[in-house]
């Protein structure tokens, strides 16, 4: 890695991620066909993951963090989220067209706005509005044309919406307060979690489990999709590493778009163009407003703060002022220093 340029490793990162991501769907969704264990297969990804992180621990890669004594609450509402989102999505990628289940994971952005609005009032701009609205038509539209829809599998992909808002919050804040990178929470996070996922099992998958009839060609889908499943999780952190936020989130649309395009190929027997185009238009709406949200945040970063100068010592025109009319006058002396501040930086 230290002889690729930094330019070439940046492309390298996201074209690894873009096919671990492609592959995981089409992995996964070919072990369900033959592999009728969604919470199996999930603890199995978990057991590999914790494995290969491990791995990489002991090679040096990064060192082990520790999740502080405030923070352990929040650490294990992670965990049980993290876990039942895995699982639930696998089972809703067993219950769903591909189209969908990805379909349903556009959803996650429109909640996740809903819940700030409602539990800390947080309000988003006219536009940013205007543009989820136009993504909820899109999912409105895919979801009424999907021929293949069920009660049960609309229930499960919204069980899994749900647990995964849960998990991003959660996961968000853990390493942003807690102080753990992304691979540190991994190391943590990974063997409870393939413990519940375990604990899963009987509660989500059918019978059968202990007596199923492992064909070599049965355990080689379920690991390669376990491989794939590793894949995804160390690119999506080299990605985070060598690239801008405005690159990962390009790159998202472009992977939802293969991936509908994928399981519309490869899985669906009846293509439905209305509840693709339905699809493609929750696309391009999470992703501009996504666009929207990356570039008001490189403004705020790149906004020049404004420093308060206060009044000179043995000012006595100053000084005799009385109070209110002394802060207002201040107020008016900072909005003439941003103004100048402002115009100095766009000249």
């Amino acid at each position: 890695m230290a002889c690729v340029p930094p330019q070439h490793l940046a492309v390298l990162a996201l074209l690894f991620n873009f096919a671990s991501a492609l592959c995981t769907i089409v992995a996964n969704k070919y072990a369900l066909k033959v592999f009728h264990y969604p919470a199996a297969l999930t603890a199995i990804h978990y057991s590999l993951s914790w494995v290969a992180v491990k791995g990489a621990h002991r090679l040096g890669v990064f060192q082990r963090g520790t999740v502080p004594r405030e923070q352990k609450k929040l650490f294990y509402s992670l965990v049980i989220a993290w876990a039942t989102c895995n699982a639930l999505s696998n089972a809703s990628l067993e219950a769903n067209s591909v189209g969908f289940y990805q379909l349903m994971k556009v959803l996650t952005t429109p909640i996740v706005v809903f819940i700030d609005f409602v539990w800390h009032g947080k309000v988003i701009s006219l536009g940013k509005a205007l543009v989820l609205a136009f993504a909820c038509v899109g999912i409105a539209v895919a979801t009424v044309s999907d021929v293949q829809l069920s009660p049960r599998g609309t229930l499960i992909a919204l069980a899994s919406v749900m647990f995964g808002v849960a998990q991003k919050t959660l996961n968000e804040h853990m390493q942003q307060r807690g102080g753990l990178s992304t691979l540190q929470l991994m190391l943590e996070a990974f063997p409870p979690m393939t413990f519940i996922g375990l604990a899963l099992v009987p509660l989500m998958d059918p019978p059968g489990l202990l007596t199923f009839h492992y064909t070599p060609i049965v355990i080689t889908k379920i690991l390669f999709s376990g491989v794939v499943a590793v894949c995804i999780n160390f690119s999506t952190t080299l990605v985070l590493g060598v690239t801008s936020a405005l690159s990962l989130v390009l790159l998202g649309q472009v992977k939802t778009c293969a991936i509908m395009i994928a399981g519309l190929i490869l899985f669906d027997p009846q293509p439905n163009r209305r509840a693709f185009c339905g699809a493609t238009t929750a696309v391009l709406g999470i992703g501009w407003y996504t666009v929207l949200k990356v570039l008001e945040r490189r403004a705020k970063e790149r906004k020049p703060p404004v420093e308060v100068m206060s009044p000179a010592v043995g000012d006595m025109e100053d000084s005799a002022m009385p109070s209110s009319k002394q802060n207002s006058f201040l107020s008016l002396k900072e909005e003439e220093a941003l103004l100048s501040s402002t115009r100095t930086g766009k000249m």
